[in-house]
């Protein structure tokens, strides 16, 4: 089953997916895993999907999570079983510093690694001008909220909401129309994040790109329609879509970055 999984850090997540799998198909109770980043939700969903395992589901807590846990169900549960489940296992830790200032999706992850945790218990971390969110296990949520004190130098109070309470406004995204010699990594990170195409493979050699969510460190590398471009610090892009040739015989683009 896990030949399909060339990575051995991945294997290893898997193979600890299938546990929680065989766990549910043996006796009838719900199990869940650890949260997964969208790389290996990916390999999750191809390999389940692959296989008769028990009933799953892919959460994050709220929809388009980065972040997700699968959920796996008893072929008899219903779905308000399922429903009361989901809502058990994830809860939302509401952080709101005591005075403004600007602190970052960085400074909050920092503060939370910083308390010995790992980052395969938290989910998304949301981030605005009064609050921020984080998607958190529930059974680590007591353990945050006795030892998180400050983010930085800020003070912090903390509040644990059930994940339905979560509101998470839509994502904005810039379109940046463009014309590109060839849907090389180089030539189409570069006009998305704003650098030069030299810089931008220097970006990818040194491991700080990811495509579709997998490091790589070839700038030659092929992008296609729907492709997730992301670069370390500078945020995200996608190769909306891909045009006709001009008269100097380049390809007209579309990208969206988000903002």
């Amino acid at each position: 089953m896990l030949k399909s999984v060339t990575k051995p850090e991945d294997r290893l997540v898997m193979a600890k997916l299938l546990d929680k799998a065989g766990f549910t198909a043996k006796t009838n109770r719900p199990a869940h895993s650890d949260f997964l980043d969208t790389h290996q939700a990916i390999i999750a969903e191809r390999l389940l999907s692959s296989m008769d395992a028990c009933e799953y589901r892919i959460f994050g807590g709220f929809p388009g999570a980065e972040r997700v846990i699968v959920l796996f169900y008893p072929d008899f549960a219903d779905d308000d079983e399922r429903d009361e489940y989901n809502e058990t296992i994830l809860k939302v830790l509401e952080i709101k510093p005591n005075t403004s200032g600007n602190l970052s999706h960085r400074d909050y992850l920092g503060a939370l690694m910083a308390l010995g945790i790992k980052r395969e218990v938290t989910g998304d971390i949301i981030v605005d001008e009064e609050r921020c969110s984080v998607v958190v296990l529930s059974d680590i949520s007591g353990y945050i909220t006795s030892n998180l004190f400050k983010v930085g130098n800020t003070g912090v109070h903390l509040a644990i909401l059930d994940i339905m309470e979560l509101s998470v406004s839509d994502k904005k995204a810039a379109e940046i129309k463009t014309t590109v010699a060839a849907l090389r990594l180089d030539s189409v990170c570069a006009p998305a994040f704003g650098i030069s195409r030299s810089k931008a493979a220097e970006f990818i050699k040194a491991g700080k790109v990811n495509l579709n969510w997998e490091m790589t460190q070839n700038p030659d590398k092929v992008v296609r329609e729907g492709d997730t471009i992301s670069l370390k610090g500078k945020g995200r892009a996608v190769l909306d879509r891909v045009g006709g040739k001009t008269r100097k015989d380049r390809l007209a683009i579309s990208i969206s970055k988000l903002v």
